[in-house]
């Protein structure tokens, strides 16, 4: 039998050592090695299956939140458009605005207009502009006068008889309309816009610029937080809730009154905050929803 000899000599004086290993013992010896080695590459292997599949999820997972945000996007503006059009055909509904008629002849037949303005009665347009008001909404958005929408009705629908009526339902719907965010808060320049991460809008604007509520409704609190600095939050029974942050200096309290256009503070930097702003939102049954959706341009 082949057999491989190992002298050992440990130094001068010592003896010299002889082992004998069997050539068998060391093909077995050399066997065993190359399946460690082909276990270990198995494992590498593996590992980098599992590394990539592992990174391939990630991937998957993060397209899909990005898809749920829009998906989410998406069915808010559909709800939030749909609450729009059913509150214009309930204001169209009240005020008895019908669509223009045809003369005997068949030609379209322009009825004399009249500016239905919900701050009271008809009034005539001046001479030569009538073409001009029709259905259309004021531009110029001032904090004093809180803007609203311009109705035209035809003459002979304004009658003595339905003024009463038509100031009730006027005044009804302009009680409503204050309890929508339709105005403001402050006049500037919106310098960030609505997300998912940033759930309202910044208007930048100069320090001390009085901030204005933009709603019927009671303050639920006013305090400090560690982003928003200054912070005010009102509610009312239409499922309206507005917060406005980095204020400089507050002038109502939790449990007040206020009325849309009232001045509930001034503009400031406090908070996480770089240069004076009002970071402004608005939740309705809960949820953020884009401030822009409801603002009169």
């Amino acid at each position: 039998m082949r057999r491989f000899s190992i002298l050992i000599v440990p130094d001068a004086n010592s003896k010299s050592k002889v082992h004998t290993i069997p050539y068998r013992v060391i093909q077995s010896l050399f066997v065993v090695f190359i399946l460690i080695i082909c276990f270990l590459g198995f494992l590498v292997y593996q590992y980098g299956n599992v590394y990539l599949k592992a990174v391939e999820a990630t991937s998957l997972a993060r397209r899909n939140k990005i898809l749920e945000d829009k998906h989410r996007k998406f069915v808010v503006l559909e709800e939030q458009l749909n609450q729009i059009e059913e509150k214009n055909r309930k204001i169209m509904k009240m005020l008895g605005i019908s669509a223009k008629g045809r003369s005997a002849s068949g030609r379209d037949k322009k009825p004399k207009e009249y500016v239905l303005s919900l701050d009271g009665l008809p009034e005539a347009p001046p001479k030569g502009q009538a073409e001009n008001l029709g259905l259309q909404h004021k531009k110029d958005i001032t904090l004093n006068s809180p803007p609203h929408p311009e109705f035209s009705l035809k003459q002979e629908d304004i009658t003595p008889s339905s003024n009463k009526d038509l100031r009730e339902a006027i005044n009804e719907e302009r009680k409503s309309m204050r309890s929508i965010p339709l105005i403001y808060p402050v006049k500037g320049w919106i310098t960030k816009t609505f997300s998912f991460e940033h759930p309202g809008i910044d208007i930048a604007c100069p320090f001390g610029t009085p901030v204005m509520a933009s709603i019927n409704g009671v303050v639920n609190f006013t305090k400090w937080d560690t982003q928003l600095g200054n912070i005010i939050e009102i509610e009312n029974d239409g499922g309206f809730k507005i917060v406005y942050g980095h204020t400089s200096r507050m002038i109502v309290k939790q449990g007040d009154w206020v009325e849309q256009g009232d001045v509930v503070a001034f503009v400031g930097s406090t908070g996480k905050s770089s240069a004076p702003h009002l970071h402004y939102e608005v939740y309705y049954d809960g949820k953020p929803i884009d401030p822009m959706i409801y603002l009169l341009k």
